[in-house]
């Protein structure tokens, strides 16, 4: 096992043996359209809901890419992962990537960049 030590706030990541970091991002911090439209339209019907819905949309995660799995971390640590042998496909849009595997899902809803995530995720499968 491995220590590496993340940004400030985030706590530290335990790596398996034989695993590297390949890939990783911060996820995006503003909303996007879509987001602000949906704020807008629930806002006038529920009062504390959207704002509970803006702070969890928006909170600080980071997406990471191992040479074994793909990582969800947020301030608290790993909340998801996935092993790269478990993907089965991936659907999504330039901005999200849903990776599907054999029993659960992983999503990835505010990438910077959902297709170059996605094509390096692909790129490893494929080399192993």
């Amino acid at each position: 096992m491995c220590q590496i030590m993340m940004q400030a706030g985030f706590q530290p990541l335990m790596l398996n043996e034989d695993e590297q970091i390949v890939f990783s991002e911060q996820a995006r911090v503003l909303p996007t359209l879509t987001d602000l439209i949906a704020v807008a339209v629930f806002a006038p019907t529920l009062m504390l809901i959207p704002w509970l819905m803006v702070h969890r949309l928006f909170r600080r995660t980071v997406y990471m890419i191992t040479t074994q799995r793909v990582l969800i971390i947020e301030p608290d640590g790993v909340t998801a992962e996935m092993a790269l042998d478990e993907i089965v496909k991936f659907r999504g849009t330039r901005k999200s990537l849903l990776i599907v595997g054999d029993n659960r899902r992983l999503w990835v809803a505010r990438s910077h960049d959902a297709w170059r995530f996605e094509t390096i995720v692909d790129r490893l499968i494929k080399r192993a």
